[in-house]
């Protein structure tokens, strides 16, 4: 259920937004919010086509009432389509993350622009099963997203973690530690 609660709050996101017309304190703070949430659908879609043969691919417009399975190469590719308009969100938009949401550490567009491309090549690179989907592999697009990537420039590393459910934590109830202990 993670991805899934994942790209759901993703996408409530950009409903709020595209279909909503809402606004987070400024044009730049929604760009932003737009930019994040783009990443954790692709970043969800993404683990869905690793790890199952099958899954639901749901955006801000999708009718839950309706839904149907896709293979996991078309679930693939609509990560890639989610992390490639994160990428561009990102580098046509300034900004800054604050750092309450990643543990401390700020993350500037440009960052969060090579976090996807990072994204975007691993999701490629390690999408085959056998040597028939390896063969399919556009290995060039691995090393143009690679080459954009977390490594490229100043390499950083980007910190995303829960808070341990610490009692008043940020992320998550304190029950919900002893439920998933």
């Amino acid at each position: 259920e993670g991805y899934y609660s994942a790209m759901g709050l993703a996408n409530l996101v950009l409903k709020a937004i595209r279909l909503g017309g809402l606004e987070i304190n400024s044009p730049s703070e929604t760009k932003r919010a737009e930019t994040i949430a783009l990443l954790m659908r692709g970043a969800a879609l993404s683990g869905i086509a690793l790890n199952y043969d099958k899954g639901y691919i749901l955006d801000e417009t999708s009718d839950l009432s309706v839904l149907s399975y896709s293979n996991r190469k078309d679930v693939r590719d609509a990560a890639l389509v989610s992390l490639d308009s994160a990428i561009a969100y990102a580098n046509a938009n300034a900004f800054t993350t604050p750092a309450s949401w990643t543990n401390g550490v700020e993350y500037t567009n440009s960052q969060i622009a090579r976090v996807a491309s990072t994204m975007a090549a691993w999701l490629l690179a390690n999408y085959p099963r056998d040597a028939a989907e390896n063969a399919t592999v556009d290995w060039a697009r691995v090393v143009s997203y690679a080459s954009n990537g977390m490594s490229s420039g100043t390499p950083f590393s980007f910190v995303f973690m829960g808070d341990g459910c610490r009692a008043g934590g940020a992320w998550c109830a304190e029950m919900l530690y002893w439920f998933n202990g």
